[in-house]
């Protein structure tokens, strides 16, 4: 009993008994023939024969008997299936924006989108992507279930973001007869692929100085540094500053950059600044303005500026967001001036006053001789030592001899 198949192994005729223990198939018993070979990608036809030479049960062949013969053709076509997983951000988005790993907060709509394709070279009855794990079914419409090979087919469906979440989505495909049938006898193909929700983190921090601690006066400028930094994980959208003056100080300018948008409030206390651009994961900006000392707090007042950070990022850390920078002012006292010193008195002894050359009848003052000239000499003296002049003046008229 030979089996011929060209189209596959070797090529060379087969003796189906060979191995068998026996050169006799008797009525109603089968046998198995192995063929080992590879199959091409656009698949195989093979057509296959098989003859025998009748006999009796002993393997006597019988002559006059026409040798009985069966041909049978096989089709092998590789059957297979892909499916990509992908994620994009709201309810309904165009698969097109979705990516393999979703940032997106909690709370959040989103889309799952599967792209399933038939990559062999059979037909597939396709029905569904599901996780089960995660109860996500995206079902395939009825019209699109046979897949062709080559064909591609896009589905999804909606979710809510509950925190971060892997999905395994996985789709499977029943080989199909040309005539649509599902053939029974081949094995279901699947095909799984993961995609990624990841929950995005900014953690920010904020650090405030000041040009000086004080102590300042009234009129004194003074400048304010704000640095910000993006510690990471992820980029941070939507950063704000928001910065508050203490009583006794105002604004000169607001921080001067392209990339922030920067604006007082209503009475002008404090600002904010909103960012334009995402902030990038491990980069620092930093913004500056001055301010006045406007007026004169009781002495050594601390004045205390505060600023906060904070963005649409959720921050796991809010502990560094906030920072201040604090001025001290003056004593407040004033000084009392020195006045200039006075001259030294006099420390005598004083000296006698010399009476002047003038006849002693006749003087321009008073004119006293003998003791009374001795007791003017005392007044004088005594009223230099006080500082005075004493003029006593007296004209005694003068007759003719």
């Amino acid at each position: 009993m030979l089996f011929d198949a060209p189209d596959i192994g070797s090529g060379d005729p087969i003796d189906v008994l060979e191995g068998t223990g026996s050169n006799v198939l008797l009525p109603g018993q089968s046998v198995v023939v192995l063929v080992l070979g590879e199959i091409p990608d656009i698949g195989l036809i093979s057509n296959a024969t098989v003859e025998a030479d009748p006999s009796d049960v002993q393997g006597n062949v019988l002559t006059g008997v026409a040798r009985p013969s069966d041909d049978d053709t096989a089709e092998v076509r590789e059957a297979s299936i892909s499916l990509e997983t992908t994620a994009a951000a709201g309810a309904g988005s165009d698969c097109a924006d979705a990516v393999e790993v979703l940032l997106i907060p909690s709370g959040e709509d989103m889309t799952w989108c599967f792209a399933v394709k038939n990559t062999g070279a059979i037909s597939l009855l396709v029905r569904e992507v599901t996780d089960q794990a995660l109860g996500i079914t995206a079902a395939i419409p009825p019209g699109l279930q046979n897949l062709e090979p080559g064909i591609t087919i896009f589905v999804s469906a909606n979710d809510v973001v509950q925190g971060p979440v892997v999905i395994d989505a996985d789709v499977k495909g029943k080989p199909l007869a040309s005539s649509g049938a599902v053939l029974d006898q081949a094995p279901e193909v699947a095909d799984m692929d993961p995609a990624r929700v990841v929950i995005p983190g900014a953690e920010l921090a904020l650090v405030k100085t000041i040009s000086t601690t004080g102590p300042v006066t009234v009129g004194q400028t003074v400048t304010y540094t704000l640095t910000i930094t993006n510690n990471g994980p992820h980029a941070a959208s939507g950063v704000r500053v928001v910065d508050d003056l203490p009583v006794g100080i105002s604004y000169l300018s607001l921080p001067g950059d392209a990339d922030w948008a920067c604006s007082y409030d209503g009475d002008q206390a404090g600002f904010g600044c909103l960012k334009s651009t995402d902030l990038a994961s491990g980069v620092s900006v930093t913004l500056r303005y001055t301010a006045q000392i406007n007026s004169s707090p009781p002495a050594n007042t601390a004045l205390i500026n505060v600023a906060e950070v904070s963005s649409d990022t959720p921050d796991g850390d809010l502990s560094n967001n906030r920072g201040e920078a604090q001025t001290v002012t003056g004593t407040g006292e004033t000084a009392i001036p020195t006045p200039p010193p006075r001259p030294p008195e006099y420390p005598g002894p004083f000296p006698t006053p010399v009476p002047p050359e003038t006849p002693p009848d006749e003087v321009l003052g008073l004119a006293i001789t003998g003791s009374s000239s001795n007791l003017l000499g005392m007044l004088s003296v005594a009223m230099l030592a006080l500082g005075g002049l004493l003029s006593v003046g007296s004209r005694r008229s003068r007759k003719d001899d």
